[in-house]
Formats: C-alpha cells, sequence, structure tokens
C-alpha cells in the first residue's frame, strides 16, 4: 500500500504544477470476503494514512478511500 500512495505521490508532484488531480480514490473493501467478515486491507490502509498524516474520506460505506495528495505535500492546513 505505501508503494502505490507513494508512487500516486510522486506523479502528483511531477507532472502536476497546476494542482490537477489531486485527489485519489483506492478501493480497499469492507472485508464482506474476509475471514469470518474481519477486514484486513482497510484497517491497514487506515493505519498507514494516519501515521503518514494523510488528509482523506472514506466514502461507499468505509469500501473506498479519497486521499487528498495536496494536503500531504506542505505542513499547511488544507
Amino acid at each position: 500500500m505505501s508503494e502505490f500512495i507513494q508512487q500516486k505521490k510522486q506523479e502528483y508532484i511531477d507532472k502536476n504544477s497546476s494542482h490537477e488531480n489531486r485527489f485519489i480514490s483506492v478501493v480497499t473493501g469492507r472485508g464482506l470476503h474476509s475471514k469470518d467478515g474481519i477486514p484486513k486491507i482497510k484497517p491497514a490502509v487506515e493505519e498507514y494514512l494516519d501515521q503518514h498524516k494523510y488528509k482523506c474520506e472514506w466514502k461507499s460505506e468505509g469500501g473506498m478511500v479519497v486521499i487528498d495528495l495536496e494536503c500531504t505535500l506542505t505542513e499547511f492546513e488544507c
């Protein structure tokens, strides 16, 4: 997960001097098909985003997260 987000962040930095496409969506699922219905991917993504202070919003009843790449580039509030 961390490699994917870092790659998207670098693409944003390299290609978007106009700050377009600042949001990426990651589908984590809700764990409905996991053993015992306990999600595994979503908690890992949540932990990564929290640790790296990404501004994000969960959608689709928690099965998808929209990440704001702009807010990860500066120390300022977005």
